[in-house]
């Protein structure tokens, strides 16, 4: 997060999360109920009052398991050599962008969103930056939102995307946080009000992690969360299928040693590569054929090309493997990381 995100954060903080954290666990109701934005800052379009369905989703299957494999003696990271600038941010309003991920039902969309400052807003760009869409989550609040993921729906099929209310730099949450689910739109259509929004309430099992990073396993279709941890790096997973009926407790499944803080994550549309980044690092981790992402998460990772940026903390699989990133900046860059064979 960023340092002008702080004062006002330290304002909202203490009433506004309290509150949304209260109705949540007193209601158990799958959606949140709709709750005004903290944000001044105005949106890339003004919001019709009608609501825009959710688009039906391809139907699609998980795969088996990742087939990709590595000639001995190599590691993942031999595969990404060079860092390319392919576009630049151009809507003044998303200043700072700190999730990032290819759309599964268009794979040229980028769906991005703010970390503060601005309502519960996802924005759909093309990898020129060039702004196309702006869609509402009806009925979520953006706390402190700092990644998103694309991924299976609960039944493991279709298109969906998944955001991460998730920050706690405070640590005032208590280790409660939320991640919303909701089938991906089509970008092409006017910008509006997205329902079937479902809020996936998680607990922390011992404390009150600051997490900036999560993923969804397109193999087994399961939420991994990754802490900003300073000294060690814990990452733990919960059933995104269940969103009703009080908070979820998280799992821990992996502790790891990075030597630095994780700002994002996502992980390869075939399950095979996993990416945890810092502000100046990024990590892959290669997962083989019939391994889960705790196997892989037990091996020791492999240092990959990692953009300088401001504040770098998005990134996010392109379909061929690739990876993009881009920071919170006004204007940011849009850096692509090509996959060699």
């Amino acid at each position: 997060m960023s340092s002008r995100s702080i004062a006002v954060l330290l304002l909202v903080a203490l009433g506004a999360v309290a509150a949304a954290i209260a109705l949540r666990l007193a209601d158990g109701e799958e959606t949140a109920a709709p709750m005004t934005s903290t944000s001044d800052a105005a949106p890339l379009t003004t919001l019709p009052a009608a609501t825009t369905p959710i688009p039906d989703t391809a139907t699609t299957t998980l795969p088996a398991s990742p087939t990709s494999t590595l000639a001995p003696g190599t590691t993942v990271c031999d595969h990404y050599e060079r860092i390319e600038v392919i576009g630049e941010v151009e809507n003044p309003g998303l200043t700072e962008i700190s999730g990032i991920v290819a759309g599964r039902a268009d794979p040229e969309v980028l769906w991005v969103h703010n970390d503060s400052q601005d309502g519960p807003y996802l924005y759909a760009i093309d990898r020129s930056g060039a702004s196309i869409a702006q869609f509402e989550l009806g009925g979520a609040f953006a706390f402190d939102w700092e990644d998103m993921a694309a991924g299976p729906g609960p039944d493991g099929a279709g298109s969906y995307l998944y955001v991460g209310d998730i920050g706690d730099n405070f640590e005032i949450r208590g280790g409660s946080v939320t991640v919303y689910r909701v089938a991906e739109p089509s970008a092409g259509d006017a910008s509006g009000v997205l329902t079937d929004v479902a809020a996936i309430d998680l607990q922390y099992p011992d404390d009150s992690p600051n997490s900036e990073a999560l993923f969804v396993d397109p193999v087994d279709g399961w939420l991994y969360l990754v802490t900003r941890d300073t000294e060690t790096t814990r990452v733990f997973r919960a059933d995104p299928g269940v969103d009703a009926g009080g908070p979820q407790t998280l799992e821990l499944v992996a502790t790891l040693d990075l030597g630095h803080e994780i700002t994002g994550a996502d992980i390869s549309a075939d399950g095979s590569v996993i990416a945890l980044r810092g502000e100046e690092h990024v990590r892959l981790f290669h997962r083989t054929p019939g391994s889960t992402v705790t196997d892989a998460l037990s091996l020791d990772p492999c240092s990959a090309p990692s953009p300088d940026e401001i504040q770098g903390e998005a990134l996010g699989f392109l379909a061929d493997g690739s990876y993009v990133t881009t920071s919170e900046d006004a204007n940011s860059p849009i850096h692509w990381v090509p996959r060699a064979p």
